[in-house]
């Protein structure tokens, strides 16, 4: 069901740069009952995936949105829902994909990179799907 709400999300977001507040909400809250559902030692192991996207959304806030509020709410409800160690390597893939696509356009049509914003939401998408891949 996640990667449902991640492919709406990556939809939204290269169209709009922004993401749905129900939709957010919705996923949010799907994730956190998911994880109670998989009894208190999986929200223990899974908390700390949870605060490390805590601290994504403190630092979109702080840094008046250099990470979008929406990516990293997203990544919030990801940490809580998968753990820690899934949320990196999200984090790597979409920040991997990000750096490949931002030097192919900076080498091909010449694209200033600096500042540049990229929607997030698609590469955690296409992260999610080659670790389903590799399961």
């Amino acid at each position: 069901m996640a990667l449902g709400f991640l492919l709406v999300f990556a939809i939204q977001d290269i169209r709009s740069r922004q993401i749905s507040k129900i939709g957010i909400v919705l996923f949010l809250v799907m994730c956190f009952l998911g994880t109670m559902a998989m009894g208190m030692e999986a929200f223990v192991h899974h908390l700390p995936g949870g605060f490390l996207g805590g601290l994504l959304v403190l630092f979109s806030y702080i840094s008046h949105g250099k990470i979008g509020m929406g990516d990293s709410l997203v990544l919030l409800g990801l940490g809580f829902l998968y753990g820690l160690e899934h949320l990196l390597f999200l984090l790597c893939v979409g920040c991997l994909w990000i750096v490949v696509i931002a030097v192919c356009g900076f080498v091909i049509k010449r694209i200033c990179i600096r500042n540049r914003s990229y929607p997030f939401i698609p590469y955690l998408f296409l992260g999610e799907v080659l670790l389903i891949m590799g399961r």
